[in-house]
């Protein structure tokens, strides 16, 4: 986790955590200021976290939303599935349980960051293209 959540500067790093033996990488997005709910972003079936670049941004739609979101003070969390981008696994070895277990994983690697306020308010799903609150 970062070492300073209340900076008054956005910041942004690649973090990793473990689910079943393999390394899940994300990219964690800080809004200015105090902590704030983290809002997860997951990409579609195969897809990756810093996926469909915007030419006129130069950067992936995810990373461009996450910065948004940042100006508005909400922080944020992109990760590849395992078995995608550069998380460890293979995308044969990919179900809707295994990206279920990374998902969990992300939100409990958001809450062992004591100075996090929310784990997660809601959550982007790339594939479906919806969003949804966890319960």
């Amino acid at each position: 986790m970062p070492k300073d959540r209340n900076s008054s500067e956005p910041s942004e790093e690649v973090v990793a955590f473990d689910v079943q033996g393999e390394r899940v990488v994300g990219t964690l997005r800080l809004a200015a200021g105090k902590p704030q709910p983290v809002i997860l972003f997951f990409p579609g079936f195969g897809g990756v976290r810093d996926e469909l670049q915007i030419p006129s941004q130069g950067k992936g739609i995810f990373a461009y939303i996450a910065g948004s979101f940042a100006s508005l003070g909400f922080s944020s969390l992109r990760i590849d599935f395992r078995g995608s981008g550069e998380s460890d696994g293979l995308f044969e070895n990919t179900t809707y349980s295994s990206q279920i277990a990374d998902g969990i994983a992300a939100m409990e690697f958001l809450r062992s960051d004591p100075a996090s306020m929310d784990a997660a308010s809601s959550c982007w799903d790339g594939a479906k293209e919806d969003w949804s609150l966890p319960r």
